[in-house]
């Protein structure tokens, strides 16, 4: 078999010829089970075992269930052997003793097993993860006597070995601080240790999507549990009981708090952590809105009072968000006050209310106790029932600017909810200044990432078929992105602002969805802005349906005029950020020089800034400098012949940012 590619590649390129353009540039990771997920993508395996059959097939041989191995096959290879190779012997046969592994074609780890055994050997194959699984499964028990088995778990972001006693604290520590540090490390949000057969699965959420880390012995495992207990106000002799602990630690030179929280099941304790970076800076100017939903935003806070409710699932970035609005509006001459459950991000000037249900302490009763204290702004974590509904209103109507969340699908379904919770229709159109419903996609990795080309994926295709335009970009992988193709998130926005027409929708009593939409036309629904984001090469669909699911693909044709008005300019602007909304700007695209000199006096007469940009680079950089752009215009007659690819360029570049072009 040709060794100019990775032998996964070769492989894969023979079993499925249909996917040669996915696997033809894939340059895999030297880490097997990295290698093994990521070549498994791009052959369209939506299991590790289709591969793995593969695998087989290319070396004439068949595959195995490591799990179906005999409990005294351990003894047939040394741990350090298995756990080094990744090799599982399975049982002692009359013809040999059968071994399953991943990689058949590495010579030099067959020669070691051969040593090991002393016997002739009959190869399986198995995927990496599955190997990895029944290491952890089989080998547990006898490690448990003998405390010098462990093996080598390498570290693979210090290099440095540990080898952990179970009687020895200070190895078990130091292996949990680096499970820690590699998961900040990621970028990780969360890292779950759940136990399974016989060891513990330790997994990272990165982007929103769990990672696979490592395995560990369930002595292990059992050992770090008690510590951790110990050190996070947590009782160690209890593990029939849910208990929530918290520790701080310093890395990298940013401070970090870890919620901790524990959780029995039928197999052990799991573990979980939440990571919070305390030394983050929030700003609008630092979330990657596209521009029109920054002018939206900056509108909404521009009001002196009313409400304003953001809606999305757990983990969508609706605490980023809220927190950044209070940041752009935190003055000294402004109080403001939060009641959150719990508090998760200490905030400069910000009385910040922890909500106990279990003291009294609950947000409706936390909400009357803060009206006097003579708030000017407050943030409500949640509204969850009628009483705390009622609070954020009569709040709103007595001169407060409210936020708060609700769990809504979409940002006009927060009209119908607060409905149900009694608020009477006027009150609504009174009060509510402003709705938004928040995603978060992964945002493509920029060191892999592969034009678009065909043959396309069944969801590119389904995504030109609607939008009539090919998406720009694809995921691959590397080893920056840990071969997820993906690196980092960007927000996708539907948000609703309050008008003449909506108000006098709900006080006509017209509250159903058909009338709330019709009064709404114009803005981007959360499909129409994700659409754009993948035009724009910074996602793509198959992230889009990972997160929106099908109703992705039934609202997709109303991305295609989904693009909305920048409309009114700001009337107040955040205080944070140099120079970010000090009046309304226009940006100029032009080829060449001289049309600059003839617009800007006409632009300036109307108000406006305007700034000039002649590349695709010097646009991104005005859109980033400045956040009061709010129109585009181009002059054709600068263009030159060419003139069709550069409204091409233009659009693939700039789709994303929702602004209108002239």
């Amino acid at each position: 078999m040709p060794q100019t590619k990775h032998w996964l590649v070769e492989i894969a390129l023979h079993a499925y010829p249909e996917c040669r353009e996915h696997l033809e540039g894939l340059v895999p990771s030297t880490v097997l089970p990295e290698a093994w997920q990521q070549v498994a993508r791009k052959a369209g395996s939506s299991t590790p075992w289709k591969l793995a059959h593969s695998v087989a097939a290319a070396f004439g041989l068949e595959t195995v269930d490591p799990r179906t191995a005999l409990p005294d096959s351990i003894r047939l290879l040394p741990e350090r052997l298995v756990r080094q190779h990744t090799v599982m012997p399975i049982k002692d046969s009359p013809d040999g003793v059968v071994i399953a592994l991943a990689n058949p074609g590495n010579q030099d780890v067959l020669a070691q097993i051969r040593f090991a055994c002393s016997r002739p050997i009959i190869l399986r194959v198995a995927p990496p993860e599955e190997l990895e699984d029944a290491i952890t499964a089989f080998y547990a028990a006898a490690t448990a006597h003998e405390t010098n088995q462990l093996g080598m778990l390498r570290w693979q972001a210090s290099g440095t070995p540990i080898n952990p006693n179970f009687g020895d604290q200070s190895h078990v520590a130091e292996l949990g601080r680096r499970i820690v540090q590699e998961a900040i490390r990621r970028g990780a949000s969360d890292i779950h240790l759940q136990p399974f057969g016989g060891g513990a699965l330790v997994r990272v959420r990165v982007d929103g999507v769990l990672q696979r880390l490592m395995t560990l012995p369930i002595n292990v495992y059992e050992t770090y549990l008690r510590r951790l207990k110990a050190i996070s106000s947590m009782d160690p002799t209890k593990d029939m009981i849910p208990q929530d602990g918290r520790l701080s630690l310093e890395y990298g030179g940013r401070n970090y708090d870890l919620r901790i929280s524990t959780l029995p099941s039928s197999g052990g304790e799991r573990l979980v952590f939440r990571i919070l970076d305390q030394s983050k800076i929030y700003s609008v100017a630092n979330i990657s809105f596209a521009q029109a939903e920054k002018l939206a935003l900056q509108r909404i806070a521009g009001n002196t009072s009313g409400l304003f409710l953001l809606t999305g699932p757990t983990g969508c970035g609706k605490t980023t968000t809220l927190y950044s609005l209070l940041a752009g509006l935190n003055r000294t001459d402004i109080n403001i006050i939060t009641c959150e459950e719990p508090v998760e991000y200490r905030l400069n000037r910000i009385s910040q209310v922890n909500i106990d249900p279990t003291t009294g302490l609950t947000f409706a009763a936390a909400m009357r106790s803060i009206l006097r204290q003579d708030p000017d702004i407050l943030l409500v974590g949640e509204i969850r029932d009628a009483e705390t509904a009622e609070i954020a209103v009569k709040a709103a109507l007595t001169g407060h600017l409210v936020f708060s969340t609700l769990h809504t699908m979409d940002a006009l379904g927060t009209i119908p909810r607060l409905l149900d919770m009694g608020i009477r229709p006027s009150f609504i159109a009174d009060t509510l200044i402003g709705a938004m419903a928040q995603r978060l996609l992964r945002r493509l990795c920029p060191h892999c990432k592969s034009r678009v080309a065909e043959p396309l994926t069944a969801m590119e295709q389904f995504f030109q078929t609607a939008m009539q335009v090919r998406p720009a970009y694809r995921a691959i992988g590397c080893e920056i992105c840990h071969y997820s193709g993906y690196q980092g998130r960007l927000p996708v926005a539907e948000i609703v602002e309050v008008d003449d027409r909506l108000r006098a929708a709900l006080l006509d009593g017209r509250v159903d969805m058909d009338s709330l939409r019709q009064a709404t036309q114009g803005g981007r629904s959360l499909e129409a802005c994700t659409a754009a984001w993948i035009v724009s090469g910074e996602t793509t669909p198959e992230e889009a349906f990972r997160v929106l699911g099908q109703r992705f693909w039934n609202r997709l044709h109303e991305a295609g005029g989904g693009t909305s008005v920048a409309g009114r300019v700001p009337a107040k602007p955040f205080t944070e950020g140099p120079g970010e909304f000090d009046r309304p700007s226009i940006l100029f695209y032009q080829e060449a020089g001289w049309a600059f000199e003839v617009y800007e006096p006409w632009v300036a007469r109307a108000g406006y800034q305007l700034f000039p940009a002649q590349t695709l680079e010097e646009i991104k950089n005005v859109l980033q400098t400045h956040g009061s752009i709010s129109l585009l215009l181009l002059d054709l007659s600068t263009l030159g012949p060419d003139f069709r690819r550069i409204l091409q360029q233009l659009y693939e570049a700039l789709a994303s940012t929702g602004l209108p072009a002239i």
